[in-house]
């Protein structure tokens, strides 16, 4: 088991040069005994992403917030993703091509928990060390480099760049349900702050200023303050979640990062491909 204990967690979450927001974030209010950390963004170029977000953001809160996330599992965040799934379809009402990202982060007793669908992201600082862990996007651009169609160089401009392969969208299809990315983060120091952030916050800072202002020295409400004044004129929503560890104990500490590989076996990879052109195409961030 590992004990982790927090400071103060901190966040913001501002328009940017948008007429709507369509960030969420959860919980509302935070302190140190709070467990879980959820931030949404709801997929521009579809209408009521900020229902989507929301939504999601009330699922999860209403499935954690009086729950012992101790003993949290991968299996676990596969559910709450599904109940996530289940309240967009519920509320097709309102939209039925309504989509969102989501990042989670879960302090169990076991190390953090992290979970993402799209290109919300979730970075690990260590303070003299800089970007230590950082989520993969699920995009189009992700998947051309691994492929090795594209190269590191024609991806930072490519045309699709704000395409992503994976989100939570409205579906009564459960073979439609995509699989969240999960990592149990076990290597974790006193100190350490992982972040929870929207595209707005990272495509704004990038990786080197994030990395400058979180390793630096000084209070999390001061670096917070100064990334929330860089991003504000951000050309998109941008929203973060901070978390700063404040001790950790336990025999878990030091060890390696778990990362699940869940593989779904109910399509073909041919079935998959084919679904990507049909539907996920539309997932396209706003420029």
């Amino acid at each position: 088991m590992i004990d982790i204990l927090l400071t103060q967690p901190c966040s913001f979450s501002q328009l940017g040069n948008r007429d709507s927001q369509e960030d969420s974030f959860c919980p509302a209010v935070s302190d140190e005994q709070t467990s879980f950390f959820v931030v949404c963004d709801g997929v521009g170029g579809r209408e009521h992403g900020e229902v989507a977000s929301q939504l999601v953001c009330q699922t999860i809160e209403g499935l954690l917030a009086d729950g012992d996330c101790s003993t949290l599992t991968a299996e676990d965040v596969l559910s709450l993703v599904e109940e996530s799934y289940a309240t967009l379809y519920n509320n097709r009402a309102i939209n039925s091509n309504m989509a969102t990202t989501l990042a989670l982060m879960v302090k169990t007793d076991s190390g953090m928990l992290l979970a993402h669908l799209g290109d919300t992201r979730i970075y690990q600082v260590r303070k003299d060390k800089g970007v230590i862990f950082c989520t993969k996007d699920h995009s189009l651009v992700n998947d051309l480099l691994d492929s090795g169609q594209i190269t590191p160089e024609k991806a930072k401009n490519h045309p699709q760049r704000h395409v992503i392969t994976k989100c939570i969208f409205v579906t009564g299809n459960r073979e439609d349900y995509q699989i969240p990315s999960i990592t149990l983060i076990r290597d974790i120091l006193p100190h350490d702050i992982f972040m929870l952030c929207t595209d707005g916050v990272y495509t704004k800072l990038g990786d080197e200023t994030i990395s400058e202002i979180l390793s630096a020295d000084g209070a999390l409400k001061d670096k917070v303050r100064e990334m929330a004044t860089l991003c504000r004129n951000s050309s998109d929503n941008n929203t973060a979640y901070l978390v700063e560890i404040a001790d950790v104990k336990g025999e878990e500490q030091g060890k390696n990062n778990v990362m699940y590989e869940i593989k779904s076996t109910k399509k073909s990879i041919c079935c998959k491909i084919l679904d990507f052109v049909r539907k996920t195409i539309g997932f396209v961030r706003e420029t």
